[in-house]
């Protein structure tokens, strides 16, 4: 992909962003528009280039006019999200990167006095209710602007460290505003000479942590290789056609890994584990598995996790260690629905699974029919698992399936799988195989 094309294919602007190149690195600048949307589309586009750093230096409004003058320079320590993008990455609180705070105000302090708090990020130019401004200021609030919550947001999603400069340009006295933009683009050139130095202490103060993650990644290898047995390595790897990089561990001793991490700090290895291994991807998973946060949160870390999934075993593994999905059915569904219609195989076997572990209920019953009539997927995976949880559904509902047999528009291999599949169960007696043989396609 060109840099000048975003996901969607579609052209980018050329004077929307420059290049500020330093010895070997080059830094991508963007000029984004105003609000959260136009921040988060930037800052998505840097995530799928491979950002390892975000630098944010924009305009704000003091709303403590008392504390913050025009001119001043502030770097919000967390966001009161009063917008609607932030909203799409996270349902908690936002907070800055305290080192990269500590680290950046320390270098700026030579252009003006640093002052921290919380910014509030709106949606509105011009509209600021009086008394919501009064509760703002209750919690923390020291400023308003447009994109701070969606720049941490972005950014804490990603995992990517994040620093945010905002220059006080207006500030609310009461109901009386106060512009004076000039006064604050002068700090504004004077944050950009300085920007060698953000840069550097920034990245220094993230390349400590990557050392971290690195010497973390380090040591979980290091302790599945030494869990490894040679002929559970061999047994895995014929279950597992075409994979290769099995090291042969138990799966008990990967579950107890992943409780030990959980405890830990699991976003962080989430977002900087290695993929490299089978066992480290099934770790990740069941790590996952584990972890407990609410719905949308969670449906970020399945679409992240769910790319990597490229084999039966991770995926019915990743499904079944899923139990939260039992305390989030209904809000669940639609994402889980739109997984089993996924173009890629191993996402929409992960999709049908997930009915089969957590959707066999009578007031699922007709939308699950639905769904299992309606894929087209080719994949062999794909269709396994369509005739299998139909087989599962017969299990449950015997009725009702022979029902959906009699009218299905299942293509003829999935069909017969799942008729064999039932006559495969120890569950169901001769007379009722005798019954199923009959509804075998020719």
């Amino acid at each position: 992909m060109n840099l000048e094309e975003n996901k969607a294919g579609e052209t980018l602007q050329q004077d929307k962003y420059f290049d500020i190149i330093r010895g070997k690195d080059t830094y991508r600048t963007f000029v984004t528009g105003d609000g959260g949307p136009a921040a988060a589309f930037s800052m998505e586009l840097l995530a799928e280039r491979g950002a390892s750093l975000y630098v944010g230096i924009g305009y704000c409004v003091s709303i403590c006019p008392d504390k913050l003058q025009i001119g001043d320079c502030f770097i919000p320590s967390g966001c009161i999200l009063e917008d609607g993008t932030s909203r799409m990455y996270t349902n908690d609180k936002v907070l800055g990167d305290k080192e990269l705070i500590e680290q950046v105000s320390r270098v700026l302090s030579e252009v003006s006095e640093v002052k921290h708090g919380k910014s509030c990020c709106v949606d509105s130019f011009f509209q600021c209710p009086t008394d919501s401004l009064a509760d703002w200021k209750k919690d923390g609030g020291m400023t308003l602007d447009m994109e701070s919550g969606a720049f941490y947001a972005v950014a804490n999603h990603y995992h990517i460290p994040a620093i945010l400069i905002l220059v006080v340009a207006e500030t609310i006295h009461d109901t009386r505003w106060e512009v004076k933009y000039p006064l604050a683009r002068k700090t504004i050139n004077s944050i950009f000479d300085k920007i060698d130095d953000i840069i550097r202490v920034a990245n220094g103060a993230s390349g400590n942590r990557e050392e971290q993650r690195t010497s973390w990644n380090n040591t979980i290898r290091e302790q599945l290789f030494n869990l490894a047995e040679e002929d559970f390595r061999k047994f895995s790897s014929k279950l597992l056609p075409g994979i290769d990089n099995i090291i042969g561990v138990r799966f008990n001793y990967l579950r107890k890994m992943a409780k030990r991490i959980v405890k830990k700090d699991w976003k962080m290895y989430l977002a900087n584990a290695s993929d490299e291994y089978f066992e480290e991807v099934m770790l990740q998973g069941m790590t996952i598995g584990y972890v407990n946060v609410e719905v949308k949160e969670l449906q970020f870390l399945i679409t992240n996790f769910i790319m990597k999934i490229d084999n039966w075993s991770v995926c019915d593994s990743f499904c079944s260690g899923l139990k939260i999905t039992k305390k989030y059915q209904d809000e669940m569904w639609e994402y889980i629905e739109n997984c089993c219609y996924s173009v890629r195989e191993f996402t929409c076997r992960f999709g049908l699974v997930m009915l089969l572990d957590y959707y066999l209920e009578e007031k699922y019953l007709d939308q699950v029919f639905k769904i299992i009539d309606s894929i087209e997927h080719e994949g062999y995976y794909a269709k396994m698992a369509n005739a299998w949880l139909l087989s599962i559904i017969y299990m449950n509902f015997p009725q009702r399936t022979e029902e959906y047999l009699k009218v299905s528009k299942l293509d003829n291999e999935t069909y017969n799988k799942a008729i064999s599949k039932i006559l495969d169960s120890k569950r169901i007696g001769k007379e009722t195989k005798n019954k199923i043989i009959k509804l075998r396609r020719i």
